[in-house]
């Protein structure tokens, strides 16, 4: 006679440990997020993002509420530029992260509280996806705003590469004090192109921008211009010094 199997404990067993796997897993994850959000830094970073995003879509809507919406903001960026700062490792895990919200958090606590390590801003570049949301690129650029040109330029192949795929004009407007601390042969032609290529709104910009910070930007630029004989970019810088602008 066969020994008699007990197949049906065994089963148990098995299905009662895979599920306290899960369960120790999914209170593992949820414990570290809840510890992570409890932190002043993330907290006052979420709360910054909140108000930057009613304040845009209030002006969006026309409503008159900037002083108060700005007041929001500013609020929660003093209190986020005055407390603890995350670690390196809490940063790139955030980056790293697949919830958007832990991204934007992560950036604005960089370029609110000018926080900076070489990976860190490997990190930023290698991560930019022209398909990310308006707060994530908006961060991203914004956060090398307070690099100076030795830093910038550690990483100016991979930030042109990134402006020339951009399509939104108001990231270009905003890079531009970042564009002029990359190698000059490098930004130079970006400029001429907005020259040629760009609306009429991003050319004024380009113009009163290059035309403010001095220093033979726009010379070079114009030089450039007429060396690949592009009339109507000429045309448009020719009008806008005599003051008739488009």
């Amino acid at each position: 006679m066969l020994p008699k199997v007990t197949i049906y404990p065994l089963l148990l067993r098995r299905s009662f440990f895979s599920l306290l796997v899960l369960l120790i897993v999914f209170c593992n994850t949820a414990c570290q997020q809840e510890q992570k959000e409890s932190k002043a830094w993330y907290k006052y970073a979420d709360a910054y993002i909140k108000a930057d995003e009613i304040m845009i879509q209030n002006l969006i809507e026309g409503k008159e509420t900037f002083s108060k919406d700005y007041e929001a903001r500013h609020q929660a960026e003093s209190q986020l530029f005055n407390s603890p700062s995350p670690t390196m490792a809490e940063l790139e895990q955030l980056l790293n992260s697949q919830r958007p919200i832990d991204r934007k958090v992560a950036l604005v606590a960089i370029k609110v509280k000018h926080i900076y390590s070489e990976e860190l801003f490997k990190t930023i570049l290698k991560l930019n996806d022209p398909k990310d949301n308006y707060f994530i690129k908006s961060y991203s650029y914004q956060s090398f705003k307070f690099l100076d040109g030795d830093k910038v330029r550690q990483y100016e192949d991979e930030f042109i590469k990134i402006i020339s795929w951009e399509t939104n004009e108001a990231f270009i407007i905003a890079a531009m004090p970042t564009l002029t601390q990359v190698e000059r042969t490098k930004s130079i032609p970006l400029f001429a192109r907005f020259f040629k290529t760009g609306t009429d709104g991003l050319k004024r910009a380009t113009y009163v921008y290059l035309k403010k910070i001095g220093n033979g930007y726009l010379d070079d630029v114009n030089a450039l211009l007429k060396k690949e004989n592009a009339v109507d970019a000429l045309n448009f810088i020719k009008e806008a010094e005599s003051g008739k602008g488009h």
